[in-house]
């Protein structure tokens, strides 16, 4: 089965790292992630058209194959794809992971993700309509399922943070992040964004013409480097291209 662009971005979720999702529960899970990203991302279109034709693409994939969401977007509107395209999508999947596992947990026939006892307790878990009760749930999987929920949680506080503007906070809760998960590419950009706020709002501040900056240049790009290096293929793409413009507007 050929996987479409957002399916491919689920599938790198930590969570479902290891997991293959059927066409089955793939379908299930359209049906819920489709509205909130086109909602997330219609911003960056000129006209419902364009959103709609975007969406179909990256969601079900095309005669082309059209590998990556800038490709898809340019090839829809005939404009470069902005930067933040990719991150919103992403936030709306991460925002919905919980219910993305739960759901291919349930048709794949996971059932122990559902039906076990704690403890001897009886306790009920609602996944859309059904109700399971929960029996004999093995520690590990809670531990697992509790380190994610943590690591999730964290990222979209951390998000929260950045995007009002408490840019230390936003950073302890990145390097939390890192402390739990060395490889998450997602904080790593976190902390290489923050970096580069700070680094921005000083030389506004100061106005300073780049010396201070450009003195911190390989220590701010260090984070954005570790994402590179972590990031799956299409994230990868995005950041380094983001980089490469920071290296023409921050420094010089």
């Amino acid at each position: 089965m050929i996987q479409s662009i957002i399916q491919k971005i689920v599938n790198d979720l930590p969570s479902l790292s290891s997991t293959v999702i059927s066409g089955v529960a793939w379908d299930a899970i359209k049906k819920f992630l489709v509205s909130p990203i086109s909602n997330a991302i219609q911003k960056f279109f000129d006209n419902r058209r364009d959103l709609e034709a975007f969406v179909e693409i990256v969601f079900e994939g095309n005669n082309n194959q059209l590998p990556t969401v800038d490709q898809v977007y340019t090839e829809v509107t005939g404009q470069k794809c902005p930067n933040d395209l990719i991150i919103e999508i992403r936030k709306e999947i991460i925002g919905y992971e919980e219910k993305i596992v739960s759901t291919v947990a349930y048709i794949e026939g996971d059932h122990s993700v559902f039906n076990n006892k704690i403890n001897g307790n009886n306790n009920v878990v609602g996944i859309g309509n059904q109700v399971t009760n929960i029996t004999n749930l093995n520690n590990t999987n809670l531990s697992v399922e509790s380190h994610e929920k943590k690591i999730q949680s964290l990222l979209r506080a951390a998000w929260s943070d950045y995007n009002n503007g408490f840019e230390d906070n936003a950073k302890r809760k990145y390097k939390e992040i890192i402390d739990l998960d060395f490889e998450n590419h997602i904080a790593w950009w976190g902390l290489f964004l923050c970096e580069v706020y700070f680094a921005d709002y000083y030389r506004e501040l100061h106005n300073d013409h780049y010396s201070w900056v450009r003195s911190q240049r390989n220590n701010i790009n260090k984070y954005g480097n570790k994402a590179v290096e972590f990031a799956p293929s299409e994230e990868k793409d995005y950041y380094y291209k983001k980089i490469q413009a920071l290296e023409e507007t921050l420094y010089f």
